[in-house]
């Protein structure tokens, strides 16, 4: 092998190495999903297929001590309200859930981002209604004896 041949080859292994290396640090850190429980505080619905479940884009759950924590929902994602198993596209505010998310990345740019800014307390009492002038019941209400 010549000696420009061998520089070729040894330059285009470093670009190689160093596009990998730029091709992993751009990737965004991932956090895992975890189980949240809580009431809906509102729906963001970015994209949805025709078939059912097949929507994505986000929920703000209220939390005991008047935390808020916005999660990252993908397409498929089931979420459990009451007996049923349902889909992003199901929800409606106030109802009562649980699923397995992922916290949705900081809108403040901060780069670790997941939910690490503060939140803002909630306004008013604890009952959220729904449309249609119903109200899900919070869960101290279905624990009472």
């Amino acid at each position: 092998m010549s000696r420009k041949n061998m520089w070729m080859m040894l330059g285009l292994g470093v670009m190689l190495a160093v596009s990998g290396v730029a091709r992993g640090a751009a990737a965004a850190p991932q956090t895992a999903a975890q189980p949240y429980t809580g009431q809906v505080q509102s729906i963001n619905i970015d994209h949805c297929d025709q078939q059912p479940g097949t929507c994505a884009g986000s929920l703000v759950l209220a939390q005991t001590g008047d935390r808020e924590v916005t999660l990252a929902i993908p397409a498929g994602t089931t979420i459990q309200r009451g007996d049923a198993r349902v889909h992003l596209e199901d929800l409606g505010v106030g109802n009562y859930v649980m699923v397995q998310a992922a916290p949705a990345p900081s809108e403040t740019g901060n780069p670790l981002g997941f939910g690490l800014e503060p939140q803002e307390p909630r306004d008013g009492g604890d009952e959220v209604g729904t449309n249609m002038g119903e109200r899900t019941p919070t869960f101290d209400e279905t624990n009472e004896p």
